[in-house]
């Protein structure tokens, strides 16, 4: 039988990592979050899963990092609603499957390129800002350094005219019974339907 292989590389330019805040589903809680194309997968800590008390379905999968892999660091996935501060201090809300692992290198969330790399969500990237598609529209969504450390550097992206988008009052994502979610080259069924609000 062949494994499945997520691979998390925790990229870094020079000696800087780089991050964006997000909240998940309807918790207010900021969450610093790499900015990482080289994870394959967008993947959450499981102390956070926990206190957010999203629904982890079990998965089978090995996590693959610079320094070997490991077949127990995947706990399971949750299908998660997640927004991006803007600069005019409004919300864009996406949806995505992501990974929990209780070995993130001291990380709390990491965004990949399930994400990072869908055409059809994000137009660019680079060191401070993520140019994204939301609802029909262009949008910089503010990305800063991170010392290895996790210390912020001051450097956020404000563009000189931010779009005036406000946030839908509800925002709702739907899988369907047979939805099928990508990971890493593989596909897997989710046999469920739920619908997510935040």
């Amino acid at each position: 039988k062949q494994k499945t292989v997520i691979k998390m590389n925790n990229c870094m330019v020079g000696n800087n990592l780089y991050f964006s805040d997000i909240k998940i589903n309807t918790c207010n809680e900021i969450i610093p979050c790499l900015i990482d194309t080289g994870a394959t997968n967008s993947l959450l800590h499981t102390s956070i899963a926990k206190i957010l008390k999203l629904k982890v379905q079990p998965i089978n999968l090995t996590l693959a990092t610079a320094t070997g892999e490991d077949d127990s660091a995947i706990k399971g996935f949750s299908h998660i609603s997640f927004s991006f501060l803007l600069p005019d201090d409004t919300y864009a809300t996406y949806c995505t499957n992501i990974l929990v692992s209780d070995k993130l290198n001291g990380l709390k969330a990491i965004l990949g390129a399930e994400f990072l790399l869908d055409e059809k969500r994000v137009k660019s990237i680079s060191g401070n800002k993520i140019e994204a598609f939301f609802q029909g529209k262009n949008i910089f969504i503010p990305v800063y350094k991170g010392l290895p450390d996790g210390a912020k550097v001051k450097e956020i992206y404000v563009p000189p005219s931010p779009p005036s988008l406000k946030p839908p009052p509800i925002h709702t994502c739907v899988t369907s019974s047979k939805h099928t979610v990508p990971i890493f080259n593989h596909t897997f069924n989710i046999n469920r339907s739920e619908e997510h609000t935040s």
